[in-house]
């Protein structure tokens, strides 16, 4: 049997790969496993409250391209069950220059974005929203410690280049904090971007 390689890190390089994980529903199949417990597309389809078969589909499509392993099968009432981890803890985008996409096709870098982005902003404005009716109820729960800032700052193309360095080591710091297991451990959601604006 097939074992995730434990890493804290996976770096995707290929293309293919790149098109899999693009996909909002399978970011959203990720982000179940931060408990790191192997689970079945049926779990998984519970959880989410959608049908086993939609779920099972993209499930083997991550296991396809080597992002979700196979990690146990168990035989359960003449059914076999199989169990998936992803093959880490996070996946970093690091996609080889010579793998582009056919004519007329996005970037894998274009299409995770896009997807990271709008499954970003929607868990975003729920607890935006939870929040307003939290206040509005006059309720106190734990949670909703959203946080946002932007800026437009003038810097040079090296100073923009230690800003992106410092920004990964800041992300790579608070990976190393994690308390997977403590009994007031929330799940946190950090993305942080920067990119040099077109004249």
């Amino acid at each position: 049997m097939n074992q995730p390689t434990n890493k804290d890190v996976y770096e995707i390089t290929s293309y293919v790969q790149a098109k899999v994980f693009s996909n909002k529903l399978r970011i959203k199949i990720f982000s179940l496993f931060d408990d790191q417990v192997p689970k079945t597309s049926k779990q998984i389809a519970d959880q989410m409250g959608l049908p086993a078969s939609k779920v099972h589909y993209h499930v083997r499509e991550l296991a396809k391209v080597g992002l979700l392993v196979l990690t146990e099968t168990r035989e359960k009432g003449g059914v076999i069950e199989k169990y998936y981890l992803p093959v880490a803890k996070q996946i970093h985008i690091r996609l080889k220059e010579d793998e582009a996409p056919q004519e007329g096709e996005k970037s894998g870098e274009y299409l995770i974005t896009k997807s990271y982005f709008r499954d970003y902003q929607e868990g975003f404005l729920q607890e935006v929203e939870r929040k307003d009716e939290q206040k509005k109820s006059k309720k106190t729960e734990r949670g909703h410690g959203t946080f946002m800032s932007g800026s437009l700052l003038s810097l040079t193309e090296e100073k923009h280049k230690q800003m992106v360095e410092e920004m990964r080591q800041l992300m790579e710091k608070w990976a190393q904090l994690e308390d997977p297991e403590g009994p007031d451990t929330r799940i946190s959601r950090m993305l942080l971007s920067a990119y040099i604006q077109s004249p």
